[in-house]
């Protein structure tokens, strides 16, 4: 869609309604490490580097990762309020945790991702085991089209030797992650030893992790899995052509259109990035699984069908709109007028 560059007033209403949808956005350990900046005519996001995780994430991977999607969830939100988007992202070369502005459009909205946008209250991430039916190449297409329409590609794991290798590299990120002092203590800070809006609650992690496909990176919870040891979940690889942060970036909104038309179609997916932190698990799964070194993974997608009866899963805490959303008009420009949502 190619809007003009001019820009309107939008209400504040809406500004802080699309706001508090980007806030529903997967984050690594839902740490929610972004900042918006309202100034009256355009959106500002910036990444927050005080919820960057130094020991988990020291390159900033995840949280570029995770600003991208709340990129792609403030843009579908936005899209559902009839406000189109004109976005540039890393417009400011000397500010690098400026991720992109947003110009706003009101009547110019996008109707693909306004169709998304209704599916950001109902995802979640599910870490239990799914059931063994598979999911559809009909399924698979709808998700690398929508990864596709945000720059990424969604690749299936169509040898059994790649999906075995993916999971030998699982397997060793996991032992890395075992041995390292730093990133236990910041696993445990962010998943439920502290009560908050932010972090991952035991409520969202299995309390019999056996037999998850790719495994569960959190110590027990108290979610109840179902009593079927198996796991018929697929695993899908995102990736990108470059790994700057502009390719970061988009993977994030990639990885959120992907995950918003899971959940149309009635899919339980869980974003798994543990693989892809470690230098040497990475380029294993891009030699090994992916046999191309020039492509770079960027994200793993755990896909499948929730078991029937599986109990409705508890929306994990957000922080305050409040906390994240800066609502300063610039100097000289009109004050925006009430918002049209009902």
């Amino acid at each position: 869609m190619n809007l003009p560059r001019t820009t309107a007033a939008v209400g504040r209403g809406s500004i802080r309604t699309a706001a508090e949808l980007a806030g529903r956005a997967p984050s690594l350990h839902n740490t929610q490490p972004w900042r918006l900046h309202w100034t009256g005519r355009t959106l500002q996001l910036w990444a927050d580097r005080t919820r960057q995780l130094p020991g988990t994430d020291p390159e900033g991977r995840g949280l570029l990762l995770s600003c991208g999607a709340a990129l792609h969830h403030l843009r579908a939100a936005l899209a559902a309020l009839d406000v189109g988007t004109l976005v540039d992202r890393f417009p400011d070369p000397t500010e690098p945790d400026h991720v992109a502005t947003l110009h706003l459009h009101p009547d110019a909205a996008d109707p693909a991702l306004a169709e998304l946008a209704g599916a950001i209250s109902a995802r979640h991430t599910d870490r239990r085991r799914f059931t063994e039916h598979p999911i559809t190449e009909a399924d698979v297409e709808a998700l690398r089209l929508a990864a596709a329409g945000e720059g990424a590609l969604l690749v299936t794991l169509s040898a059994p030797h790649a999906h075995q290798e993916l999971l030998a590299a699982m397997a060793e990120a996991n032992r890395l992650a075992a041995h390292d002092p730093e990133i236990a203590t910041e696993t445990e800070l962010w998943s439920g030893a502290f009560a908050g809006d932010d972090g991952v609650p035991p409520d969202a992690v299995p309390r019999d992790p056996a037999g998850v496909i790719g495994g569960v990176r959190y110590s027990p919870g108290t979610l109840a899995q179902p009593p079927d040891p198996s796991d018929g979940a697929s695993l899908l690889l995102l990736v990108t052509n470059a790994d700057d942060a502009r390719s970061r970036l988009r993977a994030g909104e990639a990885l959120s259109s992907a995950l918003l038309r899971a959940t149309t179609r009635g899919l339980a997916c869980a974003p798994l990035t543990q693989v892809l932190e470690y230098p040497q698990t990475r380029r294993a799964v891009a030699e090994r699984v992916l046999a191309d070194p020039a492509v770079h993974p960027q994200v793993v997608l755990r896909i499948g069908w929730p078991r029937s009866g599986a109990a409705a899963l508890v929306p994990t805490p957000r922080r305050p709109v409040d906390d994240y959303l800066d609502e300063v008009p610039d100097p000289g420009e009109p004050e925006p007028g009430p918002s049209s949502v009902p």
